[in-house]
């Protein structure tokens, strides 16, 4: 009696580490359950998220640098593209004071905004250059020779390309440019051209008339003597 005693007590204490065990498991299986749940909830509320279409407001700052860019292209006879290297504020300044005593001015606009500025105009074609630390020196009149004989003296900057009256010119075309004589040099000389002849025809004409009164008067005192 006491051996069976002893092997139902070991049965109902077997009974209880395998009834523990199974109730830990299902406990443990619970538990990943629960956790599983809401990751699942967030990964379908990213993909929700990725597949909206955000509305993008404009930045009224950009917009306003993006107009400035727009008029500097617009209202000026030459804008020419540099890439500036380190320079500090004292190189700058010298800078913008050997441009500014032939009215050219320089100013730094963000190549991204510019790229947006430039978008579908005619000048699209030259904000490739824009990539780098790139500056722009413009002015009214297209006064190319000033400009390279000022940048000459500040090493730190290289000519990319420039816009000269709606003409779009690489490095070597605005060198070959600036080569040129003034605009108002090559109007002188072609008022000269255009008037020599007419000069010419003038003095010529004078000329037959003086020759043609002098031969009239020699006829007259001619006649004078012969009779």
């Amino acid at each position: 009696m006491a051996a069976r005693a002893s092997f139902r007590g070991s049965l109902r204490i077997i009974q209880d580490i395998c009834i523990s065990r199974y109730s830990n498991r299902e406990a443990s299986t619970a538990s990943q359950i629960k956790i599983q749940k809401p990751l699942g909830f967030m990964a379908a509320r990213c993909k929700a998220g990725r597949n909206k279409v955000r509305e993008i407001k404009p930045n009224p700052k950009k917009m306003m640098i993006a107009s400035k860019v727009k008029d500097v292209f617009d209202n000026n006879e030459m804008v020419a593209v540099f890439q500036y290297n380190d320079m500090n504020t004292t190189e700058w300044e010298n800078l913008r004071h050997n441009l500014s005593r032939s009215d050219i001015k320089v100013k730094v606009f963000p190549n991204k905004v510019t790229h947006k500025a430039l978008e579908n105009s005619i000048y699209q074609e030259i904000s490739p250059l824009f990539l780098c630390t790139t500056c722009i020196m413009y002015s009214k009149e297209p006064i190319v020779k000033p400009l390279i004989d000022a940048v000459k003296k500040q090493p730190k900057l290289e000519l990319l390309g420039a816009k000269v009256q709606n003409r779009l010119l690489s490095r070597t075309g605005v060198r070959e440019c600036a080569k040129l004589p003034p605009l108002k040099e090559l109007h002188v000389n072609l008022v000269q051209l255009l008037q020599k002849p007419a000069s010419q025809l003038n003095y010529l004409l004078q000329q037959n008339q003086r020759l043609l009164t002098q031969n009239l008067f020699q006829y007259v005192e001619q006649e004078k003597e012969e009779c």
